[in-house]
């Protein structure tokens, strides 16, 4: 009977695995109106949370990790980003929520800071679930960029990872932000290069 167990499992983890194999790739969407708004002063709000609940009780980090994870990635491609606990405290001085932050507000935020972009963010799925010797992580998000001087979209992305392995080698939610938001910011970079 434990042998077919073993069988069973070593079933399912394999498909999983062979799951792993697909590489997916992020959506990205840059608009005609870009022109060299992507190498300017940016402010990266909080990201909205719209994990399940069961996952924001047990990741409540995720959106100040995904929020992290897309600092790093656009400081790393030559982007200039305002810190973070700057625009947190400015949110806080105005009295504005977190989570009720639209728009028009976030514009407003991005022109006191003089940033020519204001980047908007939902973390959709961030998650970790250990299933006996088989683990599997998804982060998923999607973000867009607005002209702070024109409130027009000028590029936005979307892409949710899953990475299955065995209980020691698979990424924890926040590494796998890293990597999902590096690719998302590379995306973005491609598309805006290409002749």
């Amino acid at each position: 009977m434990r042998q077919i167990l073993y069988i069973i499992l070593a079933i399912i983890f394999s498909t999983m695995v062979a799951c792993t194999l697909k590489k997916t790739e992020p959506t990205v969407w840059v608009g005609p109106h870009l022109n060299d708004k992507s190498s300017k002063v940016c402010v990266i709000l909080p990201f909205a949370n719209s994990n399940l609940q069961e996952h924001k009780d047990n990741y409540p980090e995720a959106s100040k990790t995904v929020r992290d994870s897309f600092e790093t990635a656009f400081l790393e491609v030559g982007h200039r980003v305002v810190e973070r606990n700057m625009i947190d405290k400015l949110i806080a001085e105005l009295e504005f929520s977190m989570s009720g932050l639209t728009e028009q507000l976030g514009i407003k935020v991005g022109k006191m800071f003089d940033a020519d972009i204001v980047i908007f963010g939902t973390v959709k799925s961030y998650y970790r679930i250990i299933w006996g010797p088989i683990v599997y992580a998804t982060v998923g998000f999607s973000i867009k960029a607005v002209d702070v001087e024109t409130g027009v979209i000028v590029w936005k992305g979307d892409h949710t990872k899953t990475i299955f392995w065995d209980i020691f080698d698979v990424d924890s939610p926040a590494s796998l932000a890293r990597k999902v938001a590096k690719e998302i910011v590379a995306s973005f970079l491609e598309k805006t290069t290409k002749p």
